[in-house]
């Protein structure tokens, strides 16, 4: 099987399990708009609440919150990827399941930006340069992370380092996909702040329905990107050539 039939056998595959999920559990369509609706909120009244005295400890509240909602949200994503099942408890369930999994990432990445502070002050300007360049690397080698937490059962520098690896095997299925679903999203929630939507006497109703379907499109990307690492993950080129002849 060469790189083309390849890319659009597991492509074809993964466009089939989506759309299943999607004919099945229709609600799933909204529920990465929910969940911004809920961070946005929880952001607001945190900062809040923790404003005073006790905005002392307000950054490690905030984080764990924010943990919480992540896991929550890859709790339910994960039902839906694994067992086709949709249901709005689990967003409860999901709170605490992979809570100390996503904070521990956090906070390697929170070590990671205190190194490079360190170093910006023993190395120079040529740190700025770094703090530009690292954000787009991170997004590329570790874009399949937010997966790597729901399918693989490691622990947080484990999940990293194998996202890592699954990049380097899978780069070029993985990032075709995912550069169309980001071409996707930018389509959209550019469309939200235009100027013409925004200053036109329908505006409001205009940008609600675009805030609408930018929501939809996150949400079927994720799905998408959920089963596309689930099949990567779990073959290699000859392997999906063999189970093509069946």
């Amino acid at each position: 099987m060469n790189i083309i039939q390849d890319i659009a056998y597991v492509n074809g595959e993964v466009l089939k399990k989506t759309t299943e999920n999607v004919k099945e559990n229709p609600q799933v369509l909204f529920l990465g708009f929910a969940y911004v609706i809920v961070g946005i909120g929880v952001s607001f009244l945190m900062n809040y609440l923790l404003s005073g005295p006790i905005g002392i400890f307000g950054g490690i509240i905030m984080a764990i919150l924010q943990s919480a909602l992540v896991s929550s949200y890859l709790f339910v994503l994960g039902n839906v990827i694994v067992y086709n099942r949709f249901r709005w408890k689990d967003a409860r369930y999901g709170l605490t399941h992979y809570l100390w999994k996503v904070y521990g990432i956090f906070f390697i990445f929170y070590i990671s930006n205190m190194v490079l502070n360190l170093l910006a002050g023993i190395i120079g300007t040529i740190i700025y340069t770094i703090y530009w360049v690292l954000p787009l690397i991170i997004l590329l080698l570790l874009n399949p992370l937010p997966e790597a937490i729901y399918i693989k059962d490691r622990d947080p520098l484990d999940t990293i380092i194998y996202t890592f690896g699954f990049m380097k095997e899978n780069w070029l299925n993985w990032l075709i996909p995912n550069i169309a679903f980001m071409f996707l999203i930018y389509v959209f929630t550019s469309g939200i702040f235009s100027s013409e939507i925004l200053g036109s006497g329908s505006g409001g109703i205009v940008w609600f329905i675009m805030l609408i379907a930018s929501g939809v499109v996150i949400s079927v990307g994720m799905l998408y990107r959920g089963h596309l690492f689930a099949l990567l993950n779990g073959s290699t080129r000859r392997k999906r050539q063999f189970m093509r002849k069946f």
